[in-house]
């Protein structure tokens, strides 16, 4: 998914996808079903799904400013003591990913490319996301937790 993204969605000269963005996907897309012919994609994965009810529950998501700030440094483990924070990472990651595309349907829009290609023109991170989703980014997080504490 990673190649594909990179080659055939947001290549380096318009503007590659930032790190959440891509590696959020990318776990939508590895767990995506093919059968009979179709490639569907959409369900949330059970595992990744309980482990954000048990952090919202201990109030442990991973903040979104936080995540938008991420590199891939973050998502490295280079060191056994880098497991959780990196885990933290990738399901915030994963839920993100899967609001924008599920709930919000920013997949394939102007709006997303507009915020790709803001990002390589060196706009700010959480003013082109605020951009991209349309309201402060309190409002937004708040929404998101509702979303995922509903999602089945």
């Amino acid at each position: 998914f990673h190649a594909y993204l990179s080659n055939s969605v947001y290549t380096p000269a318009d503007g590659e996808a930032p790190r959440w963005l891509n590696e959020g996907l990318a776990q939508i897309f590895e767990t995506a079903v093919y059968e009979v012919g179709e490639l569907r994609v959409g369900h949330a994965d059970r595992d990744r799904l309980d482990a954000v009810y048990a952090a919202i529950g201990k109030g442990t998501l991973l903040p979104i400013a936080d995540l938008l700030r991420a590199d891939y440094k973050q998502f490295q483990v280079a060191h056994s003591t880098d497991r959780e924070s990196s885990d933290q990472y990738y399901l915030a990651s994963w839920a993100l990913a899967f609001d924008l595309a599920f709930h919000r349907k920013l997949l394939g829009t102007k709006a997303l490319d507009d915020y790709v290609h803001a990002l390589k023109r060196g706009s700010d991170r959480l003013d082109a996301f605020r951009e991209l989703v349309g309201e402060p980014l309190t409002d937004f997080e708040k929404e998101h937790i509702e979303y995922l504490k509903h999602l089945r």
